[in-house]
């Protein structure tokens, strides 16, 4: 199997294909700042990236993804 930040990785990317609403980017938000408590700082980084990019026009996203 993955290792576990990779696991969380696919996870943070399908939960933000299949849902939408400031809660649910709260929720991704929360997992990607497990990443980065779990020290992978680069991953967490390349995360953000990649929803930036993928979703810029989820305004409530991007305000959450601000507060990390």
């Amino acid at each position: 199997s993955l290792p576990f930040r990779y696991q969380d990785y696919y996870i943070i990317l399908k939960y933000m294909v299949i849902n939408m609403g400031r809660d649910h980017y709260k929720i991704a938000c929360q997992y990607i700042q497990k990443i980065m408590k779990l020290g992978d700082m680069e991953k967490a980084n390349e995360i953000i990236r990649y929803i930036r990019t993928e979703y810029p026009k989820r305004k409530p996203l991007m305000q959450e993804l601000s507060k990390i």
